[in-house]
């Protein structure tokens, strides 16, 4: 009614399909719209008690368009049914819901809340399967690699940290200069890109485990790793740039290469960005097969004739 009409937009999201768009009011309402006409498709909300009675802070929808999920300044994640817009499901959490991040893959939902925790839950069994705590300022954005093994969580106090979710604890900490506003990881996990407080540009970072074999240790990190901010200079003046060591010593951790036993496997010691082009080796040689053989250059005489004058 006039009260929505009135009220701000919170947060959005975009279906894997690309058709339709969904937007979260601070009034507790969700409106479906096709990206193309722009229509309105549908709305997501019920009376109270079982609705938002807070703003809806962040939305998600499943791959194939089967629940959208929604988190609201009350609290609560709710699981609607996507065609029908029917409320299927309520899970109450505590604490408002700042924002959230679905991975669409293994359907693990990311919740950062006001009391600086975050919550993984699994839509599938409709339950709240980890809980990670230690930042000390507004977490400003959650990520899950593409893999679903590891959650990134960015704070406002200037640390960016990396949680193994099938084992409950936190395998890497770093500390930089500024505020993290923001963290993404490429879809292969080779590379993590962070945006921060103060600055207009996208830091990219490798993620050494895909690149080398490393030993990220059994015990959790007891401080975080100063980590510097590259500078804009060139590649010849390294001002600004930290010569920072993240994790062990290598040659602490020896690699493997002997046959344990006749009957046992023995997996590779090679990075998995190196092996993993095996799988796709006949698809490589076909793109990287030229279109027309080279072509012979034009025969042309040892001596260039001269004009006279």
């Amino acid at each position: 009614g006039g009260e929505h009409e009135k009220t701000r937009a919170k947060c959005v999201c975009v279906t894997a399909c690309g058709n339709y768009g969904v937007v979260g009011y601070a009034c507790g309402r969700i409106d479906r719209y096709n990206m193309q006409s722009g229509a309105h498709r549908g709305t997501y909300w019920v009376p109270s008690p079982a609705g938002h009675e807070g703003g809806v802070f962040g939305v998600a929808v499943t791959a194939l368009n089967e629940e959208l999920v929604s988190g609201a300044f009350d609290g609560t994640i709710k699981i609607w049914d996507f065609d029908t817009q029917a409320l299927l499901h309520t899970m109450t959490l505590g604490s408002p819901v700042a924002h959230l991040t679905l991975n669409r893959d293994n359907l693990l939902l990311a919740v950062a809340c006001d009391d600086l925790r975050v919550r993984v839950l699994d839509i599938s069994s409709r339950r709240i399967v980890r809980d990670f705590a230690g930042h000390s300022n507004r977490i400003t954005d959650t990520c899950v690699s593409p893999d679903g093994r590891w959650l990134l969580t960015s704070s406002a106090d200037c640390t960016l940290r990396v949680h193994d979710i099938p084992t409950a604890r936190l395998i890497d900490w770093v500390r930089f200069d500024k505020a993290v506003t923001g963290v993404s990881v490429s879809p292969t996990g080779d590379f993590i890109a962070t945006s921060h407080a103060d600055s207009v540009g996208i830091f990219l970072w490798a993620n050494r485990t895909h690149f080398a074999n490393i030993f990220l240790g059994f015990t959790p990190p007891a401080a975080p790793a100063a980590l510097a901010l590259p500078s804009s200079a060139g590649p010849g003046d390294d001002a600004g740039v930290g010569e920072v060591e993240v994790g062990p010593d290598d040659d602490r951790y020896p690699v493997l290469v002997d046959q344990l036993a006749p009957s046992l496997v023995t997996f590779s010691t090679v990075p998995k960005a190196r092996w993993q082009t095996l799988a796709n080796l006949d698809v490589i040689k076909l793109r990287n097969k030229p279109i027309q053989p080279p072509a012979a250059p034009v025969q042309a005489p040892f001596f260039l004739p001269t004009l006279p004058g």
